[in-house]
């Protein structure tokens, strides 16, 4: 029994002592933890480089002073930099090294000793140029930048000491922290940085940029958390190390950074800002450190916020995340947006809320990535996400699956997992049946695609109509044909760089014409919204249309229609067609994954130049003269063709039924079958066709020179010229030779209308039928009469007919298909994601696709009159109006802001009652009726009195004759 206050206290001490003691004798050091302790506080502290020394996380927008572009072969952020040479960076194409001076010698004179700056390659801190007015190649910025970015000492120590509770990891990572927290405020990325001074003056962040810094604010959160309570006693080595207490450097950490960061994140003054969920996290990490439930509340609750990514999450699930679960980025950063949601789902979870609980639907954010996966392995590249090879997999991590599938458990996120985690599979009962393999839309983020379901043989069509706002390219309507277990003509994805410096990033390799569309005017596409109009899934044929009207001013018709026709297994036709109506000049493009093409016509080759003309030299900015002479800026505003970068050209005459055969490239990352090929037929008559080269991104994994780009042009005085861009697309290999076309035959003279005769090898026929307005046209034994259809004739005949209309064969009806069903909408309910019309639904209509306006759905049941909508709902924003910006009109600006909401949507109360139609422009909403203030409101896409549309088809399959 203790008799006294300080005996007892004694004890204590005593007690906590052996028990530490106990601890660090039970966990021995790994070789790893070992090396840490080797350094001392100090060598710690030296790379903690001070505001004044710019950063850059590039050199220079175009490669290497030495040895140019030939650098980028090497990667992104190629340069070799060790601590042994500070401030210093090595190309690692021709090894020199750069600069020439000793900046560490400069640095620590004070920037004084100008004798220190000698060479021939002199950077001073702020970069090195060439030329006068040229661009600078900023080396120690860069060694500074990625030194800083790179080191994870704080990180290794923390998690160390959390592991072994030796006291010499906490007073390492706890100085790194307070030297930090010492200069926080003072770093200031918009003075202190390359792309700040170059690029874009308003450019921000701390350390780093705003969007990498969420990082660095992350990190440091995560490390002083594991061993803030190393401060809650005094420590005479680390505090003589320091000269401060124990307390003064959790008040210098906890005030001089943490606060710092988390006023710059709440605030929104843009020097900690990334993407959705990135900045949140950093609060959270911080909110745990400081118990601050208030910056929990402002990742959650309703607030004013500036910006779409900073919305608050019970509002940015329904504002920032469209109906069928895509967020608003391209598919590469909306993994980062799953797993940042699923991050912080994670964290208020600990925090007793449960977001699952409360919001089940938030499920469809990590099914939707499911729908992109097409032939078992291809996850098509779109805007700044994948590459060429098509098989970066958009799917989060195997442990943000498992998180989401313990609360949600579904069979796509079971397959996912066995996809990211094959060797701790999920059972194959649990498990999605056609995962991979089965056609699929996500019609409001805005990709549809046609798959054959063939496991052995899988072919897929992907048509893209982007909604979708983060990273987009000009890609609306943009084609992708997979076949022979190759993307035939894939999508770039993503640019060398991601610099707005880069003269081939935005004016060429993410402009229009490196996808398979059509270019108007020569010039870039718009951003605009595309509807999905039809959708048709089914055995032999299938068929989607999409309008993307819009996205030229010049134009009042830009539209696509694609059917695939399974001929045999494995052998999928396409049949494309481009329509287009306004401007002067039209050019479909289409290129390959190869390097080599074949075709039986005559070509004349270009003396010279681009495709922008004989005297347009490679690089030129022909089309903007804002461009021409200049040598450093943003090219955010160029909208010009892109076709300087275009080159080799070749010019021919289209030769209607004559193939264009394309092989893929024998790069051994695409994987070809053997003998693969795509064949493009056009069946127009009067293009003027060119061939030409043209660079894919370079990175580090893809160094291919040139794939091979085709072009059909048409031109007119008149800007109001109607175009029809007709094909035939046709992959073989060897495996499914015996199955090929021998002749395509066009039909039509008319050149608005496409019809066609295409004979096989093996002695099958089939006859295709493509028209604006309704056909009445007869061929061999057949007469069609409707606006698109097909017929397929062996051994049985196989018909489909799209839209109201009929096929006979030797005067014997077919098949035949009704007017579209239509009727009105008296009901959405916006929760149960159900809608109802004023008239019933007929049944046979349930697993089709129907529309409202510009939105597409699919019915997964029908009861009476009701419909209730598969996998996507209606909802595109939840907000509140605060006051109104004229009360004698009612406007009122929307909180948060509705980033995904259009005029002519509909509005709802906070209880899911309709309430009028909406009108919102630039910002400011006016609704037909006066809202109350601070109440929810819910924005969905349809409403009453909204007209639903059927579009029917009809397929009659296997049919003696």
């Amino acid at each position: 029994m203790f008799h006294n206050k300080t005996s007892l206290i004694g004890m204590i001490w005593l007690i906590a002592a052996l028990a530490m003691a106990s601890r660090l004798a039970a966990v021995e050091l790994t070789p790893a933890e070992q090396k840490l302790l080797d350094k001392s506080i100090p060598e710690y502290l030296n790379i903690i480089y001070p505001p004044e020394i710019p950063r850059a996380f590039a050199v220079h927008r175009t490669g290497c002073p030495v040895c140019g572009e030939a650098i980028k072969k090497h990667g992104t952020y190629p340069w070799i930099i060790t601590p042994e040479k500070p401030f210093k960076v090595q190309c690692p194409e021709c090894k020199t090294i750069f600069p020439d001076n000793d900046f560490e010698a400069y640095w620590k004179s004070g920037f004084k000793d100008k004798s220190l700056l000698t060479g021939k390659y002199v950077d001073e801190g702020r970069g090195w140029r060439p030329a006068p007015n040229a661009p600078k190649y900023w080396f120690v910025a860069y060694y500074t930048h990625w030194t800083m970015n790179k080191d994870t000492s704080h990180i290794q120590l923390s998690d160390a000491y959390s592991r072994t509770g030796n006291p010499g990891f906490a007073r390492r990572a706890l100085a790194i922290l307070d030297k930090y927290a010492e200069r926080y405020k003072d770093y200031d990325y918009s003075k202190q940085s390359r792309y700040a001074e170059e690029v874009q003056s308003d450019y921000d962040g701390r350390i780093l940029n705003s969007i990498w810094e969420c990082f660095m604010a992350k990190h440091f959160a995560q490390s002083f958390y594991k061993v803030k309570d190393f401060l809650n006693t005094n420590d005479s080595e680390l505090e003589q190390a320091l000269g401060k207490t124990c307390a003064q450097i959790r008040q210098n950490i906890e005030n001089n950074m943490f606060r710092v960061m988390a006023n710059d994140v709440m605030t929104e003054n843009g020097k900690i800002r990334g993407n959705f969920g990135m900045h949140q996290m950093a609060l959270l990490e911080i909110a745990k450190c400081l118990d601050a439930p208030e910056m929990i509340k402002w990742v959650t609750d309703f607030r004013k916020n500036k910006g779409a990514g900073s919305i608050p999450l019970n509002y940015a699930l329904f504002s920032n995340i469209f109906g069928d679960g895509a967020p608003i980025e391209s598919p590469g950063y909306n993994v980062g947006w799953l797993n940042n949601i699923c991050n912080i789902i994670r964290s208020l979870k600990e925090n007793g809320i449960d977001i699952f609980a409360t919001y089940p639907n938030v499920k469809r954010l990590y099914t939707y990535p499911a729908k992109l996966m097409v032939c078992g392995r291809f996850c098509p590249a779109s805007g700044d996400a994948g590459n060429m090879t098509n098989t970066a997999i958009f799917f989060p991590p195997s442990q943000i699956l498992r998180f989401v599938y313990a609360s949600l458990p579904d069979p796509r996120i079971a397959s996912m997992i066995n996809v990211m985690d094959r060797k701790h599979s999920m059972p194959e009962n649990l498990t999605a049946k056609d995962f991979g393999y089965e056609s699929n839309m996500l019609s409001a983020y805005g990709m549809a695609s046609l798959q054959n379901g063939n496991r052995n043989a899988p072919t897929a069509v992907v048509l893209a109509f982007p909604n979708y706002i983060g990273h987009r390219h000009g890609d609306s309507l943009n084609l992708d044909f997979f076949a022979e277990n190759v993307p035939l003509i894939p999508d770039f994805g993503y640019p060398d760089t991601a610099s707005m410096d880069d003269p081939t990033r935005l004016p060429y390799l993410s402009n229009t014409l490196v996808h398979n569309t059509v270019v108007v005017n020569a010039m870039r596409q718009k951003r605009h919204t595309g509807t999905l109009l039809e959708y048709d899934r089914g055995q032999v044929f299938q068929r989607m249309v999409a309008d993307c009207n819009g996205v030229y001013e010049a134009t009042s018709k830009y539209k696509r229609a694609v059917t695939t026709i399974e001929v045999a297994p494995g052998k999928t036709i396409v049949f494309d067609v481009f329509r287009v109506k306004g401007g002067h000049q039209h050019d479909w493009f289409m290129h390959s994954c190869g390097e080599t093409f074949s075709w039986a016509q005559k070509l004349e080759r270009q003396k010279g130049g681009t495709l922008a003309g004989e005297n347009v030299p490679f690089g030129l900015f022909y089309d903007d003269a804002a461009y021409k002479n200049k040598t450093t800026r943003s090219y955010a505003s160029y909208h010009g063709s892109g076709y300087q970068f275009l080159t080799d050209v070749q010019r021919g005459n289209a030769m209607p039924g004559t193939p264009i055969i394309l092989p893929p490239t024998s790069d051994r990352r695409f994987q070809a079958r053997k003998g693969a090929t795509l064949k493009i037929y056009p069946l127009d008559q009067d293009d003027a066709v060119y061939i030409s080269h043209g660079r894919p991104p370079i990175t580090r994994r893809f160094t291919q020179k040139h794939v091979v780009f085709i072009t059909r042009r048409r031109m007119s005085a008149d800007e109001k010229m109607e175009s029809m861009f007709s094909s035939i697309l046709e992959s073989s290999s060897d495996a499914i030779a015996k199955y090929d076309i021998e002749t395509v035959e066009p039909l039509s003279k008319n050149p608005l209308v496409a019809v066609a005769k295409i004979t096989f090898k093996d002695g099958k026929r089939l006859y295709l039928f493509d028209g604006e307005n309704k056909l009445d046209f007869t061929c061999d034994d057949i007469d069609f009469h409707g606006y698109s259809g097909a017929v397929l004739i062996a051994d049985t005949i196989n018909a489909f007919v799209s839209g109201p209309g009929s096929i006979r064969y030797k005067g014997k009806l077919l098949a035949s298909s009704t007017p579209d069903f239509k009727a009105k909408v008296v009901n959405v309910d916006i929760f149960a994601e159900n809608i109802t019309l004023d008239r019933e639904v007929p049944q046979d209509l349930a697993g089709q696709m129907f529309r409202i306006g510009n939105y597409a759905y699919i019915a997964e049941r029908i009861e009476g009159k009701t419909i209730a909508i598969r996998d996507q709902s209606t909802i595109r924003g939840r907000f509140r109006l605060l006051e109104y910006k004229n009360n004698s009109t009612k406007e009122g600006i929307p909180r948060p802001g509705l980033t995904l909401a259009s005029p002519g949507m509909s509005l709802y109360d906070s209880n899911g009652k309709y309430v009028s139609k909406l009108d919102i422009q630039k910002g400011t909403l006016k609704a037909e009726k006066e809202l109350e203030l601070n109440k929810d409101y819910w924005i969905s896409e349809c409403g009453n009195e909204d007209e639903a549309i059927f579009p029917h088809s009809t397929r009659i399959l296997n049919i003696q004759f």
